[in-house]
């Protein structure tokens, strides 16, 4: 009968195995930009742990195999210069309004993929590689232009998850996003308090934010 395969791993700690994982995500089959971030994202995690609990963990240091071409095979790649490669070609992605679409080509921006992409600069900045700034300000332009557009809506054509997810995903690109606290009150004014419940998870993410970047004071947060 037709059977399939799993492959089952363990160790004291997850960290043996993570260079095996982040290697066979480079060896994705397509290169879209959502792949692209993909791949590179787990390393950025990894590094970004590794920090929080004041271990060592150099980028530079750590190699994965990746395929060059039919000439040059497969060679070793530092997660460093992995980072630093996505960085310079990420941009090619980005289109004319400041969005991000998921292939070189593609006609037009994609706005959930723009919110993620926002997040993922977030992080790579937060372990000390930072993107472009203009390709970060175009994006940030694009996802304030959609929120204001999507604001503009009436109340019962708005979808309350998607604008608290595109100020989470600004506030989270520009810790100076100086429009976070008014932004934030028009999403929840008018609000019933089982409305307000009902999106806890995601307030809460975008109020710690504020606070985090002074957006707002502790007191306020109420």
């Amino acid at each position: 009968s037709a059977g399939g395969r799993v492959d089952i791993s363990w160790s004291a700690s997850p960290m043996p195995t993570l260079l095996s994982g982040i290697e066979f995500l480079t060896h994705f089959p397509y290169g879209c930009s959502e792949q692209r971030t993909s791949a590179i994202m787990p390393a950025v995690y990894a590094k970004s742990l590794y920090t929080s609990i004041d271990l060592p963990y150099d980028l530079r240091e750590k190699k994965i195999q990746r395929y060059i071409d039919s000439f040059n095979g497969y060679q070793d790649v530092s997660l460093d210069e992995s980072i630093r490669e996505y960085l310079a070609s990420i941009g090619s992605y980005q289109r004319s309004d400041g969005g991000f679409g998921y292939w070189t080509d593609s006609e037009s921006s994609d706005l959930a993929l723009s919110t993620r992409m926002a997040s993922a600069f977030s992080e790579l900045s937060h372990i000390g590689y930072a993107p472009d700034r203009q390709m970060t300000d175009g994006l940030q332009k694009y996802l304030d232009t959609r929120l204001s557009d999507r604001l503009t809506q009436p109340r019962e054509k708005q979808n309350i998850s998607e604008l608290l997810a595109l100020l989470d995903a600004l506030v989270d690109l520009n810790s100076g996003y100086t429009d976070a606290l008014a932004r934030y009150t028009q999403i929840t004014s008018g609000l019933s308090q089982d409305r307000l419940d009902s999106l806890r998870e995601i307030r809460l993410r975008v109020v710690a934010r504020m606070i985090s970047s002074a957006q707002i004071s502790e007191s306020e947060r109420s």
